[in-house]
């Protein structure tokens, strides 16, 4: 699974949230991040194989 992979598509999501936790130091916690989402597909001799890769947000 390391050649003949191509992208085929992505996606981007906003988050800018607040919610509430039972427990702990702060009761209300921000979730505010970016993340993306990348589709590749693979070509050759394993053509039609499919992946999807959620990056996780950079600090």
């Amino acid at each position: 699974m390391v050649r003949g992979f191509c992208i085929v598509g992505s996606e981007t999501a906003r988050t800018d949230t607040t919610w509430e936790q039972p427990w702990g130091e702060r009761r209300f916690v921000k979730d505010k991040h970016n993340e993306v989402l990348v589709r590749f597909e693979q070509n050759g001799y394993y053509a039609g194989r499919r992946m999807t890769l959620a990056l996780p947000p950079v600090q």
